[in-house]
């Protein structure tokens, strides 16, 4: 008991250091349409919950590519303008670092006209405004455009670590076997932690996900499930959460409910009567059970009716769709990239051997769950990556294309954080047990082996995610690597502070390795020879 509170806990405390560190190193506005994702937290948290629309400036200069004319148009239909003090307004919607990596954050310290409205535009304007409600309200009181952005911050990372510290509880599922909790600490890439620390609703929606995906498969473990209330709630406040983030997001928690479910999953138990109809089971449910379907459906109805009523859509242009569709399969490769951490405004990378040691530790997962997965798992487990892509290229085709903006695989991170939760749940199903034969399950040494390699994999590619994007915004990504980095530009509180604050949450993730250890196998016993009547009796049950 209190190994498993210490790993969780231990797991937990390494998640929020790493957040905390990301949050204060990075400059305002590091994040995509971060700026704009602040204008309509403060709005929000004030009560302006539509805004005033406003038009394109008809004095701008004319759009010098037909993508450029697309986004304009884009954000005549859902930008909308927001009463805010001129003190805390950004001082532009995009920072003058964005797009160009080897531009350090001290232009930052230039000199940038001032706001002269009392009033200010956001391309936001028809997000669902839920999820801004608490940071929109921490940042009033605010002294500057700085200081509501690291509130915002804060406050969110705070919000996504209760989410995934929950799902840390559920994964770890009362200390029998550590391979369900190590895929979850797969799932949390750098990108997530990156998301979770920056003023957008893109973190929290992904940590309510990895929450959401961690009550499912535990509900699914039916002789495992010792804490169904913790789970139950866990589905509904991270399903309703995820499904209050953005318009898409009710139809990926139903994807999700069906890939537990296909791989072989139940989430109420066997009933005792098999000519007892599914109907009747489910009235027969425990309150727990009724009370997370309807919030979860009551959320997504929100949703809907957001989407439906407020949110402006697309129009659908099969040509554009169809010439789209090409570059979005050449552009996966970047996708996979992107899951694993692209940070900034989707130009700060890593190494690249990064990319590949997360990479092989997703394919030595997932590949065991297939060796070892029963059929349905198996078909489960494929089923979700192909899902994963589809949507990859549907949302890259069909929304992004006509509006003239590229993929960006955050929007698909809901879905894809289940895949290596799924592995690992998987391969936690077949542990060795007594009665089956041995060497038909995962074997304590294996075991052991995936715990250890993955833990310290994951907590130094967590290291060098923040320590290249630190580099990049103090001297540029392409320059030389000269401690203490002289550059111009430093974090406020300055380098030591938050670079402490990421080697405390590394070691707490690399220590969690060493910490996750399951029980111990019982032998698997040899079968007694079986008498010659023992044989018979069991040819016929009749005698």
């Amino acid at each position: 008991m209190h190994r498993r509170a210490a790993t969780v806990g231990l797991f937990a405390i390494g998640v929020l250091f790493l957040g905390v560190a990301w949050a204060g190193a990075n400059p305002p506005g590091a994040s995509p349409d971060e700026p704009a994702h602040v204008v309509k937290a403060y709005a929000t948290g004030d009560g302006q919950i539509t805004g005033e629309h406003y038009s394109v400036d008809p004095n701008a200069p004319p759009p010098a590519t037909k993508a450029e004319l697309k986004q304009r148009q884009w954000f005549d239909a859902v930008g909308r303008s927001y009463k805010m003090p001129r003190n805390i307004q950004p001082d532009s919607a995009v920072p003058c670092f964005a797009f160009d990596r080897n531009n350090p954050a001290s232009c930052l310290d230039d000199g940038h006209p001032t706001p002269t409205s009392d009033s200010i535009d956001t391309q936001m304007g028809t997000y669902p405004p839920f999820l801004y409600v608490p940071t929109g309200v921490v940042m009033h009181g605010s002294s500057s455009f700085d200081a509501a952005e690291a509130r915002g911050r804060f406050v969110d990372i705070l919000i996504a670590g209760v989410l995934i510290a929950w799902a840390a509880v559920l994964a770890w599922d009362k200390g029998r076997s550590p391979l369900a909790f190590v895929s979850l600490a797969l799932a949390l890439t750098p990108m997530v932690v990156f998301l979770s620390a920056t003023t957008s609703p893109n973190g929290v929606e992904i940590a309510a996900a990895i929450c959401m995906w961690a009550a499912l498969l535990h509900l699914t473990r039916t002789e495992r499930a010792t804490s169904p209330k913790v789970a139950w709630w866990g589905l509904a406040v991270g399903g309703a959460v995820m499904e209050l983030s953005r318009n898409l997001d009710p139809l990926f928690l139903v994807v999700a409910v069906v890939v537990v479910l296909c791989a072989r999953g139940r989430f109420l138990p066997v009933p005792t009567d098999s000519r007892t109809t599914w109907i009747e089971q489910a009235e027969r449910a425990p309150r727990m059970v009724k009370t997370t379907i309807a919030i979860l459906v009551v959320a997504g109805v929100v949703c809907i009716s957001w989407s439906t009523f407020v949110t402006a859509h697309p129009a659908l242009d099969l040509s554009v769709t169809t010439h789209a569709i090409k570059p979005a399969i050449k552009a996966l490769p970047n996708q996979f990239r992107q899951v694993v951490g692209v940070f900034g405004w989707s130009e700060t990378t890593m190494p690249q051997v990064m990319y590949a040691l997360w990479g092989l530790l997703a394919l030595w997962i997932g590949g065991l769950a297939l060796w070892y997965g029963a059929r349905w798992e198996r078909i489960a487990l494929v089923g979700l990556g192909v899902i994963i892509v589809i949507a990859d290229i549907g949302i890259s085709t069909v929304i992004e294309a006509p509006i003239g903006f590229g993929m960006q695989a955050r929007y698909v991170l809901p879905l894809a954080v289940g895949l290596p939760m799924l592995a690992g749940e998987i391969l936690n199903r077949h542990r060795d047990r007594p009665g089956r034969r041995r060497g038909y399950g995962v074997t304590r040494r294996l075991e052991g082996r995936i715990r250890v390699v993955s833990f310290a994999g994951i907590a130094f590619l967590q290291a060098v995610a923040f320590v290249a994007n630190l580099h990049r915004y103090i001297v540029g990504q392409n320059a030389s690597w000269s401690l203490p980095w002289n550059g111009s530009w430093r974090p406020p509180g300055g380098v030591a502070i938050w670079t402490g604050f990421a080697i405390a949450g590394v070691v707490c993730i690399a220590v969690t390795g060493l910490l996750s250890r399951g029980t111990r196998l019982e032998p698997v016993p040899t079968p007694a020879a079986a008498s010659s009547s023992a044989r018979r009796s069991r040819r016929s049950p009749v005698g």
